[in-house]
């Protein structure tokens, strides 16, 4: 976790995505839908930015959030209104080891 002052952040949206499935081989199920996983997408709301990251910023801009992983600005984000959501794309490699 990092500390950023209200005054130089701004509130916006993380997206995390997970296995779609429980099992690796959901094809050879009976029935797939069982095997879907509940918590495949985890999204934080208030999840706090510099507001630095406003300046220039596109959709599909992709940036590194320390110890958290990569992150590309979702189509779903309106930025002259200042509402971002960010998709999780890739995990970094501290995250991977501890799994």
């Amino acid at each position: 976790m990092n500390w950023i002052s209200a005054d130089e952040s701004f509130d916006c949206e993380a997206r995390v995505y997970g296995l779609l499935f429980t099992v690796e081989k959901p094809a050879n199920e009976k029935n797939f839908m069982e095997f879907l996983n509940k918590d495949s997408k985890k999204v934080y709301k208030n999840v706090r930015c510099h507001k630095d990251l406003l300046t220039g910023l596109k959709v599909l801009d992709k940036f590194q959030f320390e110890r958290k992983g990569y992150f590309v600005v979702d189509k779903d984000s309106d930025i002259e209104k200042g509402k971002i959501v960010w998709n999780k794309i890739v995990d970094t490699q501290d995250n991977k080891t501890k799994k």
